[in-house]
């Protein structure tokens, strides 16, 4: 890989264990670890939203569907918009108001301690499966940059860094350290998208109307 590349990943990994450390401050008892004393400003928690559904399944996984003709997962984004706006205005006044650490305390406060465990226990599995999913897509372009490969071993190896990083960090600081990692991660997705689309405009070597109808006949 050129030495560039490796100073990108390196200098971009080294950011993120520094935000992890500083949060690791501040972050030494259990309100600071799951609230971040509920000091995060709502700006920055609402690019951890946007930076959380975002993935290497958005980048990956979703153009390759859309290019075969398969806008499902389109129609799922567009979607998320109305049903943040119910969550916003419904749910999270009362979780506010709530001295709870999660919403599945508060579902556990209203409802019982079995409802809360069930919701729990399902959104883990969730989880586990969803995120699992995006690790593997996200691995595979990492091991084609640091390796070169997305064999086995590299595949592998690659899988064992992020997910061991990324623990490190959030295990460290908590939420603070997520938030502003995610922070970080919203900004440079959102530099990079629309770095990529002038490069890629400026290698298309041809009028736009010409594209649109060559992709229009291609179906």
């Amino acid at each position: 890989m050129p030495f560039l590349d490796w100073l990108v990943v390196i200098g971009y990994l080294a950011i993120v264990a520094m935000i992890g450390f500083i949060a690791s401050r501040r972050s030494d008892q259990g309100n600071a670890f799951f609230l971040a004393g509920r000091s995060i400003p709502p700006w920055a928690a609402s690019f951890s939203v946007v930076a959380t559904v975002l993935s290497a399944a958005t980048f990956v996984g979703m153009p390759q569907q859309a290019y075969r003709g398969d806008l499902t997962y389109m129609v799922f984004k567009f979607a998320g918009l109305p049903a943040l706006i119910v969550v916003g205005i419904f749910f999270l006044p009362t979780f506010y108001r709530s001295t709870r650490a999660s919403i599945y305390g508060v579902i556990g406060e209203r409802y019982g301690s079995g409802a809360g465990a069930a919701a729990g226990v399902s959104f883990l599995i969730g989880r586990l499966l969803a995120s699992g999913a995006r690790l593997f897509m996200a691995a595979i372009a990492v091991s084609w940059v640091l390796f070169g490969s997305a064999e086995p071993g590299p595949l592998a190896l690659t899988i064992t860094m992020v997910a061991i990083g990324t623990s490190l960090y959030a295990i460290a600081g908590g939420i603070r350290a997520i938030v502003w990692t995610d922070v970080m991660q919203a900004v440079v997705a959102a530099v990079v998208g629309v770095v990529a689309l002038v490069v890629l405009w400026k290698l298309i070597d041809r009028p736009m109307d010409e594209v649109v109808a060559m992709l229009q006949a291609g179906g």
